[in-house]
């Protein structure tokens, strides 16, 4: 009961406080006939740039039925600021993914408290309650998994052998259903955090092209979400988790990991 509270107490001083933009995602345009990916972070309507360059990133990869493309190299000679170009041979589904190293956040007590409940990260919330760390400033290394969906035109998009398996990620989003156009009319998801399913963790449904207020939904024990086919867009789904660490060693008292998956609806 008093944790149900001590959530609800959150989730209201979230509204009122000025949080970390944590919400990262890759945006692909393939309107034009250069293929490019691009990387935005933040919440509506503050949404920049996360500037691609090769000092921020541990992976670059494509995954496709044939394999895996490893596109670090190609950071060597990308503009900094500038879209990503990216292979046009692409025949089936694939997915892009992109991992960041770990970064240093320090936020006072109330901020990151509500931030922690309102990207519902609950082993955060449990260890500072258990703790009575509650009043203390809260610290954390926290490293993104990002993903985009890139899916052909036809009924090749609603195959799912490559775009529902894992690439390793710490904190990874997988679709069991396609998201393309025709192929179902309900979406599933699973969350995996170290290759093992979620429960309880948040799912925030987002648009990136039109602003509006998240969908959250929780993961059931197998880590997964069920949800009706959204509006046409661009979507992307957001999750947080984390982990207790060594203050000593980590100069933090958790690792946190932000995931995301993107992609298109017709």
């Amino acid at each position: 009961m008093f944790r149900t509270a001590l959530m609800t107490a959150l989730s209201l001083t979230c509204m009122q406080l000025a949080a970390q933009a944590h919400d990262a995602w890759i945006e692909v345009d393939d309107t034009t006939h250069a293929m490019t990916a691009s990387v935005f972070v933040g919440h509506a309507p503050d949404v920049g740039d996360y500037a691609l360059d090769a000092a921020r990133l541990s992976s670059l990869n494509l995954h496709t039925a044939h394999g895996t493309r490893f596109l670090l190299p190609e950071m060597m000679s990308a503009r900094q600021g500038e879209p990503l170009p990216l292979p046009a041979e692409l025949t089936g589904p694939a997915i892009l993914s992109l991992t960041t190293f770990r970064s240093r956040s320090e936020l006072a007590s109330e901020p990151f408290n509500a931030y922690a409940a309102e990207e519902g990260i609950t082993p955060i919330l449990d260890s500072r309650l258990e703790n009575g760390d509650l009043a203390a400033p809260g610290t954390e290394v926290y490293s993104r998994f990002l993903k985009a969906l890139i899916l052909p035109e036809g009924d090749e998009a609603c195959g799912v052998e490559t775009i529902s398996q894992p690439v390793g990620h710490v904190l990874e989003i997988l679709p069991l259903t396609s998201p393309g156009a025709g192929c179902s009319e309900t979406l599933q998801f699973q969350l995996l955090y170290f290759g093992l399913p979620v429960e309880g963790a948040t799912l925030h449904i987002n648009r990136t092209d039109e602003m509006m207020e998240p969908v959250k939904l929780r993961t059931n024990e197998q880590g997964m979400i069920e949800m009706e086919r959204p509006d046409a867009g661009d979507w992307y789904i957001h999750a947080a988790w984390a982990m207790s660490v060594n203050e000593t060693a980590y100069n933090a008292d958790f690792a946190t990991s932000f995931a995301s998956l993107s992609f298109a609806l017709d």
